[in-house]
């Protein structure tokens, strides 16, 4: 009992910023209702009468350092770092298209900036294309042959890569692409996804994060 309240008292102090002021308040007070069962225990003469407060008071510490833990580890952890989702292969599949789909479109803005282009920057970013176009084309490939993990892996690879190639050529922008004249030749899908590959454009690596299996995934897709 003694080690556990002192593990519980340090704990709270480690917490500083983590826990808001109502949950220390909160944990204090708890602390002060396990100090008076503890006291309640020990001037008890008949020492089997003291088991029940003792058990009962281990067993709230325990539960609060449980609590202070929960409270740590929600502050510098997220959810997917702690446990990450697996996805099913339904989920696997339709986070491939919405990553084919979004580096399509990114790839169509690059190949029209391309004239506009200096020298230099454009033998980067012809490389890049045929790269891209190469990756899009496996992923592809392995979407047909029902390879979810290859599929999803390679539509990511190529995804970053026509991001890289968009942030490349932004300062390019032709103004047809400010009016929204510039789209892409993407597939034809029928499906209803919560999207689950986030947008690249604040970052240049791509997160997949699907909280809810896809209910129906049908597609026709023509690179």
């Amino acid at each position: 009992m003694e080690a556990e309240t002192t593990r519980a008292h340090e704990y709270l102090s480690t917490l500083k910023d983590a826990a808001s002021a109502d949950e220390r308040r909160d944990i204090e007070r708890r602390l002060d209702d396990i100090r008076v069962k503890i006291n309640k225990a020990t001037a008890l003469e008949d020492k089997t009468e003291a088991v029940p407060l003792l058990a009962a008071a281990l067993s709230d510490t325990r539960k609060l350092i449980s609590f202070m833990t929960n409270i740590d580890v929600r502050t510098h952890v997220s959810v997917e770092e702690l446990v990450p989702v697996t996805l099913t292969d339904s989920e696997k599949i339709a986070a491939t298209i919405v990553a084919l789909e979004k580096a399509k479109s990114r790839l169509a803005h690059v190949k029209v900036r391309m004239d506009n282009l200096p020298v230099d920057i454009l033998e980067k970013v012809t490389f890049g294309v045929a790269h891209t176009e190469e990756v899009l084309a496996q992923a592809q490939s392995d979407l047909e042959a029902k390879e979810a993990d290859a599929a999803l892996t390679h539509s990511q690879e190529a995804l970053v890569s026509a991001t890289d190639l968009d942030l490349l050529t932004e300062p390019y922008r032709l103004e047809t692409e400010l009016n929204g004249e510039v789209t892409a030749t993407t597939s034809t899908t029928t499906q209803e996804v919560i999207e689950p590959v986030e947008d690249a454009d604040a970052d240049r690596g791509t997160t997949t994060e699907v909280s809810k299996a896809s209910t129906s995934v049908t597609q026709e897709i023509e690179v």
